[in-house]
């Protein structure tokens, strides 16, 4: 015998944020706009949202401006005032920030492999990822509970917010969650049910993008 789910409590798609350059841009340092590359893709995931959303809509970004004008290139599409929350804002890398991949590894060998294994493993001057949970935690409570009983709620963030979403409705672990594929302006959909169950309905849409 089938049970019936709860009512549906919200509907939430996220957008990682769309380029603003190569390196490694975390929350505490450089706050880049988007690049030409990023105001299309930005646009693009705009308008895929208003052909495919009706009904009530919030749209959230993190405060950094890459997200900001992610966010409002959304909000604007779909005729609703954007939101800002810090506690999306993507995690502090500290001295780290603005570096890639390449160069972490040489100035700081090793630490990459440890950040992705060890939760509690702290870039100089950034933020553990445990930290990162716990404020992501609370920004993705706050946005159910503003998006309401059958609202959609759409949030402009940065990988690490999104992989940290995508770990705690999975169950999976943060080490596990580097190996979801996040693209900049990529769309992931959620549903989230009343009693707190969730589901991923897609995961790194991109089909839209230029």
């Amino acid at each position: 015998m089938s049970r019936r789910r709860p009512p549906s409590s919200c509907c939430g798609t996220v957008s990682r944020t769309s380029r603003s350059g190569r390196s490694w841009t975390g929350g505490g340092g450089a706050d880049p706009s988007l690049n030409a590359q990023g105001r299309r893709q930005a646009a693009a995931a705009a308008d895929e949202l208003a052909a495919r959303l009706t009904g009530a809509v919030h749209v959230v970004s993190s405060s950094l401006t890459r997200a900001r004008e992610t966010g409002e290139s959304a909000a604007r599409a779909l005729g609703v005032a954007l939101q800002v929350d810090a506690d999306w804002d993507e995690q502090d890398v500290g001295t780290w920030d603005g570096l890639t991949f390449a160069e972490i590894e040489v100035a700081h060998p090793g630490e990459l492999s440890q950040m992705r294994s060890d939760a509690d493993f702290r870039p100089d001057g950034g933020e553990s990822h445990t930290e990162l949970v716990a404020r992501v935690a609370t920004a993705f409570r706050r946005a159910v509970d503003a998006a309401g009983p059958g609202g959609t709620v759409v949030v402009a963030t940065h990988r690490k917010p999104l992989m940290v979403v995508l770990a705690l409705i999975l169950g999976i672990s943060g080490e596990t969650a580097w190996m979801l594929q996040a693209d900049p302006a990529s769309l992931t959909t959620l549903q989230v049910w009343a009693d707190g169950r969730a589901v991923v309905q897609n995961l790194n849409v991109t089909h839209h993008l230029p």
